[in-house]
């Protein structure tokens, strides 16, 4: 997502006193504090990044990682 969109996210969220963590940073590069067990996954203005259909089928399999049983990916 764009960082304009994440900053108004997370003051969105933080208003309403959700909790959220808001994820900024190329997910290929580490997945080491990721975490896992998420109920919603929201990725935003992502797709003109990826070169390639393996860098997405990439971006899906890491979101199948660490999504709960039953979550949601909004794509």
């Amino acid at each position: 997502m764009t960082p304009k969109f994440a900053d108004l996210l997370a003051e969105e969220v933080t208003k309403a006193q959700f909790n959220v963590r808001i994820i900024r940073k190329n997910l290929f590069e580490s997945k080491a504090d990721l975490g896992h067990g998420y109920r919603l996954i929201l990725l935003s203005e992502v797709l003109s990044d990826f070169r390639s259909t393996t860098e997405l089928r990439q971006l899906f399999e890491i979101a199948s990682e660490v999504l709960a049983a039953g979550g949601i990916l909004v794509f």
